[in-house]
């Protein structure tokens, strides 16, 4: 496998959904370059005087230091020299759109994604984020839950 993708949502709980999986670590070795690869989502506002997003596009480098960062961490607690990860983080109004560009774009052989706890199986697809990415990402996806 060439590109290996890990869509990192939750940074509070990446070692508790990612570190340590079996299947992922297998992936992981399998792969020539692992991407980790994040998506801060702009939020618009609307009312009947006004219209704003957050966070301003002043903020943009700040907030792209500070993920980069954290994914650098998370690299780390996966075990990943610097030679065998691409760090990845855009700003984007829809994270959805932006994470099927970004597999598209650097040929991703495979995604890996986590969804939130969740009560049943059935229930672990019907993430707005995870249903998406499995009906429409140009590549294969995992979901770890």
């Amino acid at each position: 496998m060439n590109n290996l993708v890990i869509c990192v949502g939750d940074f509070d709980k990446f070692e508790k959904d990612f570190v340590g999986k079996s299947i992922l670590n297998n992936m992981i070795k399998s792969a020539k370059k692992v991407h980790l690869y994040h998506c801060f989502e702009i939020t618009f506002y609307n009312n009947e005087f006004s219209q704003y997003s957050w966070p301003d596009q002043k903020d943009f480098p700040e907030i792209e230091k500070a993920v980069k960062s954290k994914l650098n961490e998370c690299a780390s607690k996966l075990g990943l020299k610097s030679d065998e990860v691409e760090i990845s983080c855009s700003i984007e109004s829809d994270a959805k759109e932006a994470v099927k560009h970004y597999l598209k774009d650097i040929k991703a052989e495979a995604c890996v994604v986590a969804t939130k706890q969740v009560g049943s199986v059935s229930e672990i697809f019907q993430s707005s984020f995870t249903d998406y990415l499995t009906r429409f990402a140009p590549c294969d996806t995992l979901v770890l839950k």
